[in-house]
């Protein structure tokens, strides 16, 4: 600030993978889909790195932009018949809409190295990144807390104001830790 004091910003997952993933190399965590020219060998290549890190369930998350779940339904085709990678001589199996005990719809897509659970993203849809899939390693999140929650009464924010302002204050948020262990795919 004007003082020199740091301030204490936010970075979103998205965000921190695009500025400090590695494209290469033994802790790759950024991937590319080249939508024309995406093979099998490819396919296991990136979900062989995408399960290094191997969660104690054999799943991972990943939350997915419309056009990323449209790309897995188009490479599997309908019922699993004639989908492009079908025709290509390999397979990608996709599970039926499931809902898990949040609420959350998803589809369970089959990789030789585990499976990967697709959860729908709106936000992810709406968004520059329509085509982006974010994998988020559950055992690498955490809560963090700065300050204690405070309820505030009371609040006077101008001499004129002829109310009452009340406040539920929380300086608190989720956190990420081994950058390493999250991933970002995505269709290019």
């Amino acid at each position: 600030d004007a003082n020199g004091n740091d301030i204490r910003k936010t970075m979103g997952i998205l965000e921190a993978l695009l500025r400090y993933g590695n494209t290469s190399g033994t802790d790759q965590n950024v991937f590319q889909i080249p939508v024309a020219t995406y093979s099998y060998k490819d396919f296991v290549g990136q979900t062989e790195s995408i399960f290094q890190y191997y969660p104690e369930d054999g799943v991972k998350d990943m939350l997915c932009s419309a056009k990323m779940l449209s790309y897995w339904s188009i490479m599997e085709g309908a019922n699993g018949q004639s989908g492009v990678a079908k025709k290509s001589g390999w397979t990608v199996n996709i599970g039926d809409i499931q809902r898990d005990t949040l609420g959350f719809h998803y589809r369970m897509l089959d990789t030789p190295h585990g499976m990967i659970r697709l959860i729908n993203c709106p936000s992810l849809t709406r968004s520059p990144y329509n085509g982006y899939g974010i994998i988020i390693d559950k055992n690498n999140l955490q809560y963090n807390q700065y300050r204690p929650d405070q309820f505030q009464q009371n609040i006077k924010t101008e001499d004129a104001f002829d109310g009452q302002k009340d406040q539920y204050f929380s300086d608190a948020g989720l956190g990420i830790t081994l950058l390493e262990s999250h991933k970002l795919i995505y269709l290019t």
